[in-house]
């Protein structure tokens, strides 16, 4: 794994980079999924607003848990706004 990793100020090992978590695609990741926290690729996160009481907030989701808020018949509704291309905030 050289090349992979790099090494912290207390000796442990964090990947410098990581693969997109969709079995298919070898991109590099950009962030983590809000809800799963798999890392993925800019094409494969989708950027979901979703209401709360008092405000909006934006999250990046992967496909499959932007399938499962779409499922989900409690958070359908709080969806505002879903975008299939990762925005930068």
């Amino acid at each position: 794994m050289a090349g992979n990793a790099g090494h912290t100020s207390d000796g442990s090992v964090m990947p410098s980079t990581y693969r997109c978590a969709v079995a298919t695609c070898h991109r590099r990741s950009v962030a983590s999924c809000f809800e799963c926290e798999r890392f993925c690729c800019e094409r494969h996160l989708s950027a979901v607003s979703l209401v709360t009481a008092t405000s909006s907030i934006r999250v990046h989701v992967c496909p499959t848990c932007l399938h499962r808020y779409r499922a989900d018949p409690e958070l359908r509704p709080l969806l505002t706004n879903v975008a299939t291309r990762f925005l930068v905030d």
